[in-house]
């Protein structure tokens, strides 16, 4: 019997990924719920950013719904693969920083954008705001812009945790609930999808095992292998 990893995803976010070495559970924490608003979009309207930054598939499939022409003749950055994919099925073509977290699209505005001009940041209500001090510093106009909230999300039963790898965290608020719902369990691996679920989870008590995921989960959960078990 193989060993599991448990994954955190909000179930709408979580698709099945093939592993050659464990089995894959997903416990969704979280759940989303949209709140981009008439009243957001016409703040959008009345702000006309030189430029767009998503930072999630799920702001891209609630945001091009609503307003698809809006990005037409601004440039748009994409935090990571699958953010981008959604977008460039609708025609665009995202910039996709080198280090796909919070930390890397920041980078890439500050070093790929004029600096001065308007950026509007399309995310979650719980953003990491260190990307709007970081272009504040940078003298950037910057708008934040909800599309959704997170919340945490009710539910049962977590596999024999004799069977349990580790888990792979992807939000700083998943983090929050694991250690409120399970504790830290002993011998177990505990992986964050970038830097700052990474921080958040150290200052909780969870010691963070590499590698360090990006924004792209299948290609995280790829990363695990190869570290973990050699796979090339």
């Amino acid at each position: 019997m193989r060993n599991i990893l448990v994954t955190t995803r909000p179930k709408n976010k979580y698709a099945e990924v093939h592993s050659d070495f464990l089995d894959m559970v997903n416990i969704p924490l979280t759940r989303i719920v949209t709140t981009f608003s008439k009243d957001d979009a016409r703040k959008l309207d009345d702000f006309d950013p030189d430029t767009v930054v998503f930072t999630s598939s799920t702001g891209v499939d609630i945001f091009l719904p609503v307003k698809p022409s809006f990005l037409h003749g601004r440039s748009v950055f994409a935090i990571g693969n699958s953010t981008a994919s959604r977008l460039a099925n609708s025609g665009f073509s995202p910039v996709v920083p080198e280090n796909r977290d919070s930390q890397g699209i920041t980078d890439a505005i500050i070093s790929g954008v004029r600096h001065g001009s308007r950026v509007a940041l399309l995310r979650s209500s719980r953003p990491d705001k260190r990307l709007d001090e970081a272009l504040m510093r940078e003298g950037f106009d910057s708008l934040s812009i909800s599309l959704y909230d997170i919340v945490e999300e009710i539910v049962t039963g977590l596999p024999e945790t004799s069977r349990i790898f580790g888990f792979l965290v992807t939000s700083s608020m998943e983090t929050e609930i694991l250690l409120k719902r399970y504790g830290v369990i002993p011998d177990t691996h505990y992986f964050a999808i970038g830097r700052t679920t990474a921080e958040k989870m150290s200052s909780l008590g969870f010691a963070v095992s590499e590698p360090l995921g990006n924004s792209d989960f299948k290609e995280t959960i790829h990363m695990i292998e190869s570290f973990h078990f050699n796979k090339s």
